[in-house]
């Protein structure tokens, strides 16, 4: 069987039909699911923290921190629900500020950043990249109970109200994208970067791929705890980009419900195997060491 990869750039595989277990098709989101519903339902009724107009009320400087344009997250669908609450709390737009988590990638365009939250958000409210190279754009606001440094966007600490948005889906870093990787390594500075990415070195992959609790994301979520992340709005998506689930609230307590839904959407059952295997798009296993 030749297998082609959903990608432009990475060359088919030609699998022998004696080694081939089966073709796997990954969930798909339900036909007519509403983004923009679904996130005003979830940050109505959040897990973990208040609803966000609750947890708004009496903040004068709120920071909305998004993942960056190589993510397909439909940010700009999630917002209007957002921006109701927060205005709803009373906040005026000249609170709210906007912050792309670039991670370690490049700036992103103008162009780019309309494209990810909207034209009109762009227009009316300041909208920064994240420079992780740059020493004057972090701030050391602390240190884990490792003794970890940690070293978080400027913007991010004078903020009183920092709400993340992104997506939940299988990765093998730290077993899940979204919740405070929205911060680390979003919007943090290299030493805090470094240390969080070190955490994965001498672990297995199986302890890892589609588990949400394991050391990476232990260091993950206490280093974004502690940079400030009060709120996520994450989502699940299915294979071909569609939003089927949102989920919105504490960082950790959302985050695992989040994994619970993409885990049921990305994983697949192989015959005569235990386990799980998760898959990161549709018909495309993301296999074990011992399956062949």
């Amino acid at each position: 069987m030749h297998w082609k990869f959903p990608y432009a750039d990475v060359p088919g595989l030609d699998v022998p039909d004696a080694n081939l277990v089966g073709v796997f098709a990954t969930s798909e989101a339900k036909p007519g699911s509403d983004p923009a519903a679904l996130t005003a339902a979830a940050i109505a009724q959040p897990i973990g923290t208040p609803p966000l107009r609750e947890l708004a009320a009496g903040k004068r400087k709120v920071l909305i921190v998004a993942d960056d344009i190589s993510r397909p997250t439909p940010v700009h669908v999630l917002l209007p629900p957002i921006l109701e609450a927060l205005h709803g709390a009373g906040i005026p737009d000249d609170s709210i500020e906007f912050m792309m988590a670039l991670g370690t990638h490049r700036p992103m365009t103008r162009q780019e950043t309309e494209q990810k939250l909207g034209t009109d958000i762009v227009a009316a409210y300041p909208v920064h990249n994240h420079d992780w190279e740059s020493a004057e754009a972090c701030t050391l606001i602390g240190k884990t109970d490792q003794g970890v440094e940690v070293w978080i966007n400027r913007k991010v600490a004078e903020a009183d109200l920092v709400v993340g948005i992104g997506r939940i889906m299988p990765i093998d870093v730290c077993g899940f994208t979204g919740g405070g990787k929205i911060l680390v390594p979003g919007v943090c500075g290299k030493v805090t970067n470094d240390d969080m990415h070190w955490t994965r070195i001498d672990l297995n992959d199986a302890d890892i791929i589609g588990k949400r609790d394991n050391p990476v994301r232990a260091s993950v979520d206490e280093l974004a705890r502690k940079a400030g992340l009060d709120f996520i709005v994450n989502v699940v998506m299915d294979a071909h980009q569609r939003v089927s689930h949102v989920v919105a609230g504490d960082l950790t307590e959302a985050h695992r419900k989040g994994c619970e839904f993409a885990l049921d959407m990305h994983g697949v059952r192989i015959p005569g195997e235990a386990d799980i295997v998760v898959a990161d798009s549709v018909s495309q296993c993301l296999l074990r060491g011992e399956i062949h």
